[in-house]
């Protein structure tokens, strides 16, 4: 019955406890990213119920934190939005594809409701059990946006009806859609015809006329502009008009044909102004649609510079993005552009034109960079340029990079204020959106 000998078994677990160390960092470095995020973040479980949520996320709520953690996600979801926030939250836990942002109505504990964007995706736990991450964004400052959009849309009608010129736009099979009153009535007066909706463009004209107009709307319908001159002889008098065709694009697809003509000798200032803001609107719906569409950095960034510089016709188009203290090149546009810079340096926060607008957290406006004391790097000067406008990326209260716009020629760029920075908040929502994602996205597959 005496105590005879001792087995000891040892295992170095060194190498497990490094992990475990560096799991470790790694959820603190995840935790600090989401908890200081203007976004509100929240993992909902495969029961509806949140497991995580940040400050903002509850902030967003209206509830304290620990009202958000542990109660179902519908609650805080407005009857407005329940159906398909609830049937997107199901098909994503069978696995189906769905889209991954999308408009939402939130119910707030005071029974307020608030307009917020969602963004979603899944992950799996350790268990095999679907989680789903949401993002949540106040929308206020986009309503107000789109609100903008709606004044300039209105405007623009107004502006279209109550011009002497002829505006009209047809389908792809050339049938009337719209035309304003002024085209309606000088038709009549040319044709002796009284024009409705539906009828065909091409099919009521004369053979002599429709080798005019025929081709030139074929071409437009395969994504051509294009502008022409004819004349007309209307009550004996021959008129002399300038027509300007433009491809109609819905969703990627080109739907039809807008036009206008306008009396050159009397109407040609009038036409460059409606020309101007129908383009500008065409290219903030444009670019808010594209930078919508896509969850990464470097789609976001060659999306909206090619749309800046369709646009907008600069010379050269730069994105920087911001690391702390300097600012970091990402691309350019035009890719051929001859005005771009052999080497381009780190820019600094509070240097030059890119850096003083982040530092001074406002747009940066120089018709002359060559006399503009505020210009003190060379490379934009050596290049050829000659104008530029630096346009802060702000997202919320974070201002994340800068967008650059030069012209070689002496141009205003702070005539254009207002559509310009307004492209650069759209720009700056989708690089923030896609910033974080991509953290998330390389946090998931961390863990």
């Amino acid at each position: 019955g005496s105590f005879k000998q001792t087995y000891c078994v040892f295992q170095d677990i060194t190498e497990r406890k490094q992990a475990e160390a560096a799991l470790r960092e790694s959820e603190d470095r995840y935790r600090s990213i989401v908890e200081n995020s203007f976004e509100g973040i929240g993992l909902i479980d495969d029961k509806h119920t949140f497991i995580y949520a940040n400050t903002n996320l509850a902030k967003l709520f209206g509830y304290p934190l620990d009202e958000v953690i542990g109660a179902d996600f519908r609650k805080f979801v407005a009857p407005e939005s329940l159906e398909i926030v609830s049937d997107r939250y199901k098909r994503r836990q069978k696995g189906e594809e769905v889209l991954p942002r999308y408009e939402v109505i939130l119910l707030k504990k005071n029974k307020e409701t608030t307009f917020a964007e969602l963004s979603s995706s899944v992950i799996k736990d350790k268990k095999g059990k679907v989680l789903t991450i949401v993002q949540l964004i106040d929308n206020t400052e986009k309503k107000k946006a789109e609100d903008r959009i709606k004044e300039s849309e209105a405007n623009l009608r107004a502006l279209i009806e109550n011009r002497e010129d002829s505006i009209w736009s047809i389908d792809k099979n050339f049938n009337y859609i719209t035309f304003n009153s002024f085209f309606a009535k000088s038709y009549l007066a040319a044709f002796s015809l009284e024009l409705k909706k539906g009828m065909n463009a091409i099919d009521i004209l004369t053979p002599e006329i429709r080798k005019l107009w025929e081709p030139k709307y074929k071409s437009a319908l395969t994504g051509e502009s294009i502008i022409f001159e004819f004349s007309e002889r209307i009550g004996g008098n021959d008129h002399f008009f300038q027509v300007s065709l433009n491809p109609i694009i819905t969703d990627n697809d080109i739907t039809g044909v807008s036009a206008i003509s306008i009396e050159i000798t009397e109407r040609k200032q009038a036409e460059l102004e409606i020309r101007k803001r129908a383009q500008e609107l065409t290219a903030f719906n444009k670019l808010a649609r594209q930078v919508s569409l896509s969850l990464s950095v470097k789609e976001v960034i060659k999306s909206a510079m090619k749309i800046v510089v369709d646009a907008a016709k600069p010379d050269l188009v730069l994105i920087f993005l911001r690391e702390k203290d300097n600012l970091i090149l990402q691309d350019f546009a035009p890719q051929n552009s001859k005005y771009t810079h052999d080497e381009t340096p780190v820019h600094h926060v509070g240097e030059c034109l890119c850096g003083l607008a982040i530092s001074e957290a406002k747009p940066m406006y120089s018709k002359n960079i060559h006399q503009d004391v505020r210009c003190t790097l060379t490379e934009c000067k050596n290049a050829g340029l000659f104008s530029y406008a630096a346009l802060p990326l702000r997202s919320g209260k974070n201002l994340i990079g800068v967008l650059g716009i030069a012209s070689a020629t002496e141009r205003d760029f702070s005539s254009q204020a207002t559509f310009l920075e307004t492209m650069a908040d759209e720009i700056a929502v989708g690089l923030q959106n896609a910033l974080l994602y991509e953290e998330i996205q390389q946090h998931s597959l961390e863990l």
